[in-house]
């Protein structure tokens, strides 16, 4: 075992385990003292939404974590009833890599599998190579364009500048703007996640109709495109808009 791992899992089983709770979203976070009080609330934040984007399954089941930090990453440890097979291990380190890319500035994010009272079953630490990115993000302000790889051939400027300009009432609002973009036998999926508290979906829909649709099917290569839209703290679809492609 390369050396820096093993002396990390070492790390991890002596952590500190003095623990605030905090429930968020049906997830039950444990957090030691190694978490400073301020990082607690927005880390419930970053996992939840992981865990309700995520499209394992073994993911989704997930009811309580303790989130742990070490010199230079963050540990999850995470209590698993089921058999732990290569897919689970793989499902694991998939999703600590999306929360190390996406959410942790690049923190690696090392998962623990646990019994019920967090006695570990099985280390899974961060694997950089298991998925293989491309340049699938483009920040901007409060905007945020996320792409699988096989999708990032669209441009996301491009997309942030139509949306902003054509359909605005997606920028409503104060909190972040969150897109994600995939390409799923040759139809374009389009994830908007919003507020509907603040979102109106009936301007929405309006917008959308005046849109010209050549300005998406120049950006996405006269592809068919569907927007799902999708209530942000819930995940719920809410509405869905559609460009038929050639």
């Amino acid at each position: 075992m390369d050396r820096l791992v093993y002396l990390l899992l070492i790390l991890i089983l002596v952590s500190c385990e003095n623990l605030t709770e905090i429930q968020k979203d049906g997830v039950t976070y444990y957090f030691t003292d190694n978490i400073s009080e301020a990082r607690r609330e927005v880390m419930c934040d970053y996992i939840s939404e992981e865990i309700r984007d995520s499209k394992f399954e073994a993911i989704k089941k997930l009811t309580a974590v303790k989130v742990d930090s070490v010199p230079f990453s963050i540990v999850l440890y995470i209590p698993f009833q089921d058999s732990i097979t290569n897919a689970t291990r793989n499902d694991f380190k998939a999703f600590g890599n999306f929360l190390t890319h996406f959410s942790f500035d690049s923190i690696p994010v090392n998962v623990v599998l646990t019994d019920q009272g967090f006695k570990v079953l099985e280390n899974i630490p961060f694997d950089k190579d298991i998925i293989v990115w491309g340049g699938e993000r483009m920040v901007q302000g409060r905007v945020e364009i996320k792409s699988t790889r096989i999708a990032d051939r669209f441009s996301k400027d491009i997309l942030n500048e139509i949306l902003r300009n054509k359909m605005p009432e997606l920028y409503k609002g104060d909190d972040s703007v969150k897109i994600s973009l995939d390409l799923v036998r040759d139809t374009v999926m389009v994830d908007f996640n919003i507020d509907p508290k603040k979102n109106n979906i009936d301007t929405l829909k309006s917008q959308f109709r005046k849109t010209d649709m050549l300005f998406f099917a120049f950006t996405f290569e006269k592809k068919t495109v569907l927007f799902h839209v999708r209530d942000k703290r819930t995940k719920e679809l809410l509405t869905v808009f559609g460009v038929r492609g050639e």
